[in-house]
Formats: structure tokens, sequence, C-alpha cells
């Protein structure tokens, strides 16, 4: 296998050079396949799959028959034996793994979990072995491995000691794993990882092909494979699933690397962004933007309850997984949002009646939901967004204490308020969060004469104002 720099015997199972890395899972000239996949020339034999000696053979084989070490595995010295079978020459690793780029190597080859590396390098199902290995067919697989014995496959290429392996996962310890991965049990894992239904997965990422979110939610483009896989910074990754801090919920919301933020925040098409990242239909934009205290703001935001978060992580059905990534329909937003259970919305308002809480929470028009995300003219966010005064503000929340009318009016902590409108500048944010200005709030919230109302123009029809008119 040969006797690399110590350079690249570090980049054993990712950072080959790119070149490398290309032909690293497959596409080898069919000269060169021929010889890598079962005929093997003399000169090539000894090369790529060679003599190993024998303690070398005891570690990386587990103790296989000297002969089958000797055609099957190589010459591998000890340093290369640890790198796990990677870091081979650029002819022999073109040869050997086939075509993937240098960072979509490392979630292939590396990055899944101990179990999924056992059945994704080794004995794999066929349609596993298709989309993990490079579509080798399973009669290759067996050819590509030197028709090795299904349990000198397992120690050859994936049972690799726990050392290893914690290498080979990006060295991340085992409580950051857990919390990357969201601390799931395995079902829930497998669901939340990539067995997400293809159509709500072309929602969730931006409409990638099934078969890549099979393989991935891992074989993605290598800046969402950095971030979604485990190669996130330790800070990131502890707060990537959970109590996330302020710059993390950013990530976890949506402003993953610049190349997913541009598509998921900001460079989608209008009608994606309208339904996936705020302008929901008004009743779900009350809830989710309104009056929601601030643990409330984290446990829509993202930091779920064990319970949801299994839900919303994949392991909903399929009509809830599509309103979770984004084409939410009003009913189900309503649940995954922030329209909480009538019960959760009056303790986060401060006990308020339902028919106070629908108004309280933001009986706004269309037009004034897209004004609470920022996207409105200047001079729209000036007068549907503003300041109220302070006789306004109290007819307008029914002299909440103080301290309720802060969360519920969206004063929240600035790193809750940053990370809820996605980074929004400041002055956007406090027009966006809630001091909203216009007589459309001040009946919104429930203390706003119909006189004044029907001046402005805004028929906005709560029960109060029913009552008032002596609707029946």
């Amino acid at each position: 296998m040969g006797a690399l720099k110590s350079r690249v015997t570090r980049s054993a199972m990712g950072a080959l050079k790119s070149r490398v890395t290309r032909s690293a899972m497959g596409a080898v000239k069919s000269r060169v396949t021929t010889s890598a996949m079962g005929a093997l020339k003399p000169r090539v034999t000894r090369s790529a799959m060679g003599a190993v000696k024998s303690r070398v053979t005891r570690s990386a084989m587990g103790a296989v028959k000297s002969r089958v070490t000797r055609s099957a595995m190589g010459a591998l010295k000890s340093r290369t034996t640890r790198s796990a079978m990677g870091a081979v020459k650029s002819r022999v690793t073109r040869s050997a793994m086939g075509a993937l780029k240098s960072r979509t190597t490392r979630s292939a080859m590396g990055a899944l979990k101990s179990c999924v590396t056992r059945s994704a390098m080794g004995a794999v199902k066929s349609r596993v072995t298709r989309s993990a290995m490079g579509a080798l067919k399973s009669c290759v697989t067996r050819s590509a491995m030197g028709a090795l014995k299904s349990r000198v496959t397992r120690s050859a290429m994936g049972a690799l000691k726990s050392c290893v392996t914690r290498s080979a996962m990006g060295a991340l310890k085992s409580r950051v794993t857990r919390s990357a991965m969201g601390a799931l049990k395995p079902r829930v894992t497998r669901s939340a990882m990539g067995a997400l239904k293809s159509r709500a997965t072309r929602s969730a990422m931006g409409a990638v092909k099934s078969r890549v979110t099979r393989s991935a939610m891992g074989a993605l483009k290598s800046c969402v494979t950095r971030s979604a896989m485990g190669a996130v910074k330790s800070r990131v990754t502890r707060s990537a699933m959970g109590a996330l801090k302020s710059r993390v919920t950013r990530s976890a919301m949506g402003a993953l690397k610049s190349c997913l933020t541009r598509s998921a925040m900001g460079a989608v098409k209008s009608r994606v962004t309208r339904s996936a990242m705020g302008a929901l239909k008004s009743r779900v934009t009350r809830s989710a933007m309104g009056a929601v205290k601030s643990r409330v703001t984290r446990s829509a935001m993202g930091a779920l309850k064990p319970c949801v978060t299994r839900s919303a992580m994949g392991a909903l059905k399929s009509c809830v997984t599509r309103s979770a990534m984004g084409a939410l329909k009003s009913r189900v937003t309503r649940s995954a949002m922030g329209a909480l259970k009538s019960c959760v919305t009056r303790s986060a308002m401060g006990a308020l009646k339902p028919c106070v809480t629908r108004s309280a929470m933001g009986a706004l028009k269309p037009c004034v939901t897209r004004s609470a995300m920022g996207a409105v003219k200047s001079g729209v966010t000036r007068s549907a967004m503003g300041a109220l005064k302070s006789r306004v503000t109290r007819s307008a929340m029914g002299a909440l204490k103080s301290r309720v009318t802060r969360s519920a009016m969206g004063a929240l902590k600035s790193r809750v308020t940053r990370s809820a409108m996605g980074a929004l500048k400041s002055r956007v944010t406090r027009s966006a969060m809630g001091a909203l200005k216009s007589l459309a709030t001040r009946s919104a919230m429930g203390a706003m004469k119909p006189r004044v109302t029907r001046r402005r123009g805004w028929p906005l029809k709560s029960q109060r104002d029913q009552e008032r008119n002596g609707a029946p």
C-alpha cells in the first residue's frame, strides 16, 4: 500500500488531495479498474495488495491467515494501517476507492457513525452499497475487496478499533457526538439523518435528489456536509440541536454555511421565502412572532422538548414533514411553529382569554405580516411596525404587567431577537418584533374604538369589535 508521507497519512480518511480523491471512490480508467477489481497484474498486485508483515497483519486484518493477508491487504506499514486503508498512493487509490470529491470522501468514508460505518463500508445491503460506496454493484464489491470473507471485510474496512473510529469521525468526543445527533434514539436518528421521504427532503434542502438524500444528508455538497455530518466546530455542535446559543441559532434556523444560507434564508424565490422563513399565514405569524416568552421562543425555534424533537427531526408523517420543512399548511403550522395549544398560549400571554389571545397575538392582515418580517419598504415599516406611544401600549395590551408586556410585545433579549429574526439589523428588529404603531395593531390588540378602525381602513373583526358594533 506504500509509504505515504506523514501529511498524507494524516488525511488518510478524507483529506487526500483533490485529484487523488476525485478518483478515490470509483471513476478509475478501465485498465486500472480491471486490475484493481480483481485481475491485478503481478506488478500491480505487489504494490496494491502485497505482503503485509506478520505483526501488521494481526492488527489490520484481525489475525487473518497469512496467505489471505498477503494477497488481500498489502504491505501496509503500521501507521498506514491506522489510517484505515485510505492513504493509498494516488493510482492505487483511484482504482481502490472511487471518484468522490475530497470533502465528500470524508463523509462517505468516515463521518458515519460506527454502526453505519460497518454497514456502509462492508456488509451493506445492495441498495446501501450503491449509494455509500459509489454505486458499486454487489458482485463488483466482492471483487473490489478481493473476495474477502465477510468477517475479514468488517475488520479491514469498517470494524476498526475505537481509537481509529474516533479519528475517522472527526475526533468528536462521544458526548459531542451525542449532542450533534440530538441524543436521538437509533430509530429516530436514522430518520433524522437521511430517511426523510424524498419529497420532504426536496423542500428542506433545496430539491436535493432523493438518492443523494438517502446517502446523506451526508453525501451532500461539501459545505453542507461539514455542518450537517459533524465536522462542525464544538460550539456549533453543542447548540446545533438544542438550547442554542444566539450565534448558533442562526445556523439552526437556516444560516448554515454561506451557500446554504443563501438558498435557505435569502436568495430563495419569493414564494419559498414567504412560506419557509416567516411570511407564514397571518394567524400562524401571530403565535410564532408574537408574545411568546423566551423559553417558549426557544421551543418554537428548535429546542423543542425531546418528544417534540423526535417528530420535528424526521419521525413526522409526510404531511407534517412538509409543514415542518417549509410549505406549512395552516393547521400544521399552528402546532409546529408556535400556535401552541390554548393552554400553552394562555401561559405564554399571561393567562389571556382565548378571544383576547387571538387579537393580542396579532390578527394582522398579510400586509402587516410582511412588515413584521422586515420585507417591507422603509416607509411602510415605519408606519406599520413602529414604536407605540405609552398610552396606546397600555390599551393595546390590556395593562399587562411590564414584564409580560415586554415578552408579549417582542422585547425579547437582543440575542434571542437576532436569532429569531435571522440576524436582522437592530432597527428592523425593533420594528419587526412588535412595537407596532398603526391603529391596526391597536385594534388587533383588542382595545381600539371601532370608529378609528373604520377610518384607517383596517376592518379587523375581533370578538370585542363585533360586540361593540352590536354584531350578532
